[in-house]
């Protein structure tokens, strides 16, 4: 019979004690913690309030919205059925003849004082406070004197609001001064030391002027305007030279005056500013803004439009700037805006129509639903 094969001894198994580096496998009273496992630890209860700290911030942030939405207009905060909104706002533009563009650089867009003519030694408050002693600040009607005006014996009976379509030369009631004024802050460089930007009767598309920011200088110019009624070359002396731009858009961004206009605004830059882009157009806002929409066509991209534009149209392609601006009126409609040279006033602007409304712009149309109405900055028969 064949030979059983002699059983060998198997190898022993290394001891645990054989390796000094593994661990022992001894129990650990409960609670107990080695030293690398202390920071892991220490991360993940980081990590933990970090994540609670930011659905914090998150919650916050919605409840805000919610509020916010609550006070824009009965809850409308710029949706898609802008354009359902009965038009209630036609005539609600504020009436002037002249409207001053102060120019405090892109940096300040939406950051001013809450009234900039409050901020000690500014050049808005020397120069608002020259107008009022002229007698030439535009100011909005108030709804007292508008009962007072009424009469004791005037129908108190409230005329219904007009359901044509307005005429696009429909304007807000006169002024009550014979010069009346416009001051605004712009989102705009003074480029060449020219520091204010004009619309007048004189300058219907607009020039810039360079003034000493002084109250010598805001005096000077106060009554050169008044001046310019009547005077051709009343602001010569100013250096006044041509806009660089065919069309002027200026957004309300003044989020310290009002919150409604501070969210709205930059908004609406954002959207018309890429309508601008997908024209052919540029981005409309300064290189330097945080808004600003580069075109990924480039330099060839924007002369193939230059070329496309001449040969439909016949004529190159209006150069159109958007601008932030302080407060203007009715933040209430945010978002709301001024187009010059036209001087017209829309509100209720959104992501929704805010590319129909530059396309009424420049094919020098209204945007009906959304007109405010317009000042014409043509000055009174005396």
């Amino acid at each position: 019979p064949p030979l059983k094969p002699t059983p060998q001894a198997l190898p022993s198994a290394p001891t645990l004690d054989a390796n000094p580096n593994r661990p022992s496998l001894e129990r650990r009273p409960r609670g107990a913690m080695d030293a690398d496992s202390a920071p892991l630890l220490a991360a993940s209860a980081a990590l933990g309030l970090l994540g609670v700290a930011a659905l914090g911030v998150a919650a916050g942030r919605r409840r805000q919205d919610a509020e916010l939405r609550a006070e824009v207009d009965g809850g409308c905060d710029g949706c898609d059925a802008a354009d359902e909104c009965a038009s209630d706002i036609l005539g609600t533009a504020t009436a002037y003849h002249c409207h001053v563009l102060v120019a405090t650089g892109v940096a300040s867009d939406g950051l001013w004082n809450e009234k900039i003519e409050k901020v000690e030694g500014s050049f808005a408050q020397v120069l608002v406070g020259a107008l009022k002693d002229l007698g030439m600040i535009a100011e909005k009607k108030k709804k007292d004197q508008e009962k007072a005006a009424l009469g004791a014996g005037s129908d108190p009976t409230p005329k219904p609001k007009p359901t044509a379509s307005p005429s696009p030369s429909l304007s807000p009631d006169a002024p009550a001064v014979p010069f009346a004024v416009k001051v605004t802050a712009v989102a705009e460089d003074a480029t060449g030391g020219r520091n204010v930007l004009l619309y007048t009767n004189r300058y219907p598309r607009g020039v810039r002027i360079r003034v000493e920011q002084t109250a010598a200088g805001a005096q000077g110019l106060c009554e050169a305007l008044l001046r310019s009624r009547d005077e051709g070359d009343a602001l010569a002396p100013f250096q006044p030279e041509p806009l660089p731009w065919d069309k002027l858009i200026l957004v309300c961004t003044h989020a310290s005056r009002d919150k409604r206009c501070g969210r709205a605004g930059p908004q609406m830059l954002t959207h018309m500013s890429e309508a601008l882009v997908k024209r052919g157009l540029g981005a409309g806002l300064p290189p330097d803004h945080p808004r600003h929409t580069h075109d990924p066509r480039g330099f060839l991209g924007a002369v193939a439009s230059e070329i496309s534009h001449r040969l439909a149209y016949g004529a190159p392609r209006p150069r159109v700037v958007l601008r932030g601006c302080s407060h203007i009126g009715g933040h209430k409609h945010a978002g709301v805006c001024i187009v010059y040279p036209e001087a017209d006033w829309y509100g209720r602007i959104s992501k929704a129509n805010a590319a129909k409304l530059l396309a009424r712009i420049l094919s020098e149309e209204k945007l009906l639903p959304q007109l405010r109405g317009a000042s014409r900055l043509k000055a009174p028969k005396t």
